[in-house]
């Protein structure tokens, strides 16, 4: 995305959506509330369309999703706990596997301070740079590196412990 003139909101979805979308799914362990948060992104891009740095429109997006999921949870934690779901691909093993796989990797996530994970996620799944990873945490280069390689080691030491289905 180079500027508004030359894009579309279109060319902004295609761009970025399945990235936000992913990165809110991590976030929050349940696909909709990653298609909410998403949604809602996109529309705060929408309407700051003329105040929106277009070369880190990426990184904007994953902040305001961020954001967005952790005004969500604060209201969450004093209405309760959402029901976990999973996207089912594949034949009934497969999926039985995977499903097993992605609640205990989600359990270890949500084990990691908020902010770990978030620095962790942003660079695992996003392939985001520390730079960015920064700018989007709104921390000094310098701590989203420690973040995020101290959350990689509390991950697997966490995975480690976590007994095999």
């Amino acid at each position: 995305m180079e500027s508004p003139e030359a894009a579309s909101f279109h060319d902004l979805w295609v761009a970025h959506a399945r990235d936000v979308y992913q990165f809110a799914l991590w976030l929050s362990g349940n696909t909709a509330t990653a298609e909410d948060l998403t949604s809602e992104a996109f529309l705060r891009v929408w309407g700051a369309w003329d105040r929106v740095a277009w070369p880190t429109v990426k990184s904007y997006l994953l902040a305001t999703t961020r954001n967005l999921y952790l005004h969500q949870l604060r209201r969450l934690q004093r209405e309760g706990p959402l029901e976990d779901t999973i996207a089912e691909k594949g034949s009934l093993a497969e999926q039985v596997e995977q499903k097993h796989q992605l609640e205990r990797t989600m359990a270890a996530m949500q084990q990691l301070a908020e902010v770990d994970r978030a620095a962790l996620l942003l660079r695992a799944e996003q392939g985001l740079s520390y730079e960015d990873i920064a700018a989007t945490l709104q921390l000094p280069m310098a701590t989203a590196k420690v973040k995020v390689h101290r959350a990689r080691l509390r991950l697997a030491q966490i995975c480690q412990r976590s007994p095999v289905s």
